[in-house]
């Protein structure tokens, strides 16, 4: 600190020594050949970005020899630049279509060409690659012909569009054309009136704004295929029915009577199949509905608003007709429709089941100790549905595998399983019935194959519910094994239970 001060103290007369003398001769004393005029630096550079361009604002130097203003900006070492007059504030550099941070330098120019230290700043223009300009509203999500009709599937308005326009093809040759506005699209869904060609284009065309961005922009148009999309639902169902990891054209080609059980989204992807004629809902939950209606758990469609619209629009379209089974899918506050017929509740078909005759059952993991509690095994396959098979309520969950051995090879075609039989009124008997069950055969007990096209086959979970469960084909096995996992039977305990399994 000594040090310091002293140093201090030697500078501060030289510089009181200079008297009068300008600080510019002082500089000049050391500056070897004479002075450095320094051009004086543009000011409060600001950047804005805009569609495929930037504008660039400053604050211009009073210094007197600034005969001009030169931009330059820059990205991956390509370097453009421009040169203005000195009393201009505001640049706007167009044609930036390429996507990234430019750098942009505001340099003030004397009539020599000298140039004065750079302002730097950096922004990034709005360009077909930019996440907001990407993420721009489409409007339209999804869209379906259906013979020479069209039907729209919208997402939600953006306050930025000034103007939206779908043009198409009508039979025939002639163009149409639909704006969309936000009174339409808050609709969600729209069926065209016209006949429209389905071979030929749609194409939607937009004009709108982005926040921070003072430009109108022109967005690419964006132009619709023909390709057929599904949803997981649909995909899941027809690889349950038919063994399809992919839906192809000849497949829904051939769908005309479409069977659905268990709950799912929607039912747009029926406006997918061109030979629909009709749909059952429910038509194989084979359950003895409860008095208390509430205790029942019905299948349903959890977006119904647009089921509903898709349901209207195969009628209208194609004369699509819908028969509902007991109270599945379509609640009583939208019936009746014309096209619904209520079926009631379906019978459970009578099938040629296998007899009992001896087979050797097993459960891994089996009972601790029958003498303290007995799971009764046996009642799953002895054809009484008022017994149960049911193992004893731990604090783990466990994951089953039931094996039976028919002691000889047999022709196995499918599977009933039904839950256990119990009273209305009893909640903890209704929490304990499994919603997946998975099947596997085996001639030896060694190599095992799946029965059904899919590892994981859906059960009906209501009091005494039957699912019937067909096989993907006739298979031979002297061996089949159940597997089910433990439910949830209160806060912290796990338990299963099934009243009968029944073999075809």
């Amino acid at each position: 600190m000594k040090l310091k001060y002293l140093i201090l103290g030697v500078l501060l007369p030289v510089f009181l020594g200079t008297g009068c003398q300008s600080l510019e001769d002082t500089y000049a004393d050391y500056a070897g050949d004479g002075s450095i005029r320094y051009l004086g630096q543009c000011t409060e550079v600001e950047a804005v970005p805009g569609w495929q361009r930037i504008i660039v604002s400053w604050t211009n130097n009073i210094d007197p020899v600034i005969s001009n203003i030169k931009i330059t900006w820059s990205i991956n070492d390509v370097v453009k630049d421009t040169l203005l007059e000195s009393g201009i504030t505001e640049c706007s550099i167009p044609n930036l279509k390429e996507d990234g941070n430019y750098e942009i330098a505001v340099h003030s120019i004397d009539e020599n060409g000298n140039e004065s230290v750079a302002a730097i700043v950096y922004s990034r223009p709005y360009t077909e690659e930019h996440e907001v300009i990407r993420s721009f509203t489409r409007l339209i999500t999804k869209h379906f012909f259906v013979g020479d009709r069209l039907a729209l599937f919208f997402s939600s308005w953006q306050s930025g569009i000034s103007s939206a326009t779908l043009t198409y093809t009508k039979v025939g040759g002639e163009k149409g054309m639909l704006e969309l506005d936000s009174a339409l699209v808050v609709q969600k869904y729209c069926l065209l009136p016209e006949r429209v060609d389905p071979t030929q284009p749609l194409t939607l065309e937009r004009e709108g704004r982005v926040e921070n961005c003072e430009d109108l922009i022109v967005f690419e148009p964006v132009v619709f295929g023909n390709d057929k999309m599904y949803t997981s639902d649909f995909s899941t169902l027809m690889e349950t029915k038919y063994g399809v990891k992919e839906i192809t054209e000849d497949l829904v080609q051939g769908i005309s009577h479409l069977e659905v059980d268990y709950s799912m989204n929607s039912l747009e992807d029926c406006l997918n199949l061109p030979s629909l004629t009709k749909i059952s809902l429910g038509k194989n939950r084979f359950m003895e509905p409860n008095e208390d209606e509430e205790a029942n758990v019905w299948s349903e469609f959890y977006d119904l608003d647009r089921t509903r619209f898709v349901l209207d629009v195969l009628n209208e379209v194609k004369g699509v007709t819908v028969d509902r089974y007991c109270k599945h899918f379509l609640p009583d506050s939208i019936l009746p429709l014309p096209y619904v017929t209520d079926m009631g509740a379906p019978e459970l078909p009578e099938f040629d089941y296998l007899v009992n005759d001896g087979w050797e059952l097993s459960c891994t993991p089996e009972d601790a100790d029958t003498t303290l509690y007995d799971s009764h095994l046996e009642h799953l396959f002895d054809g009484d549905l008022t017994q149960y098979w049911q193992p004893e309520t731990m604090t783990s969950t466990r994951s089953y595998e039931i094996v039976v051995d028919f002691k000889e090879a047999k022709t196995l075609t499918g599977a009933v399983v039904t839950q256990k039989v119990y009273a209305a009124d009893d909640f903890a008997s209704a929490a304990l019935a499994p919603g997946i069950i998975r099947i596997q055969v085996s001639m030896d007990e060694t190599n095992w194959e799946n029965a059904t096209y899919v590892l994981e086959n859906t059960l009906g979970t209501n009091r005494g519910e039957s699912t019937v469960i067909h096989f993907s084909e006739p298979l031979e096995a002297q061996y089949i094994k159940f597997m089910v996992d433990d439910q949830l039977a209160g806060s912290s305990t796990y338990c299963v239970s099934l009243s009968e399994i029944g073999l075809f």
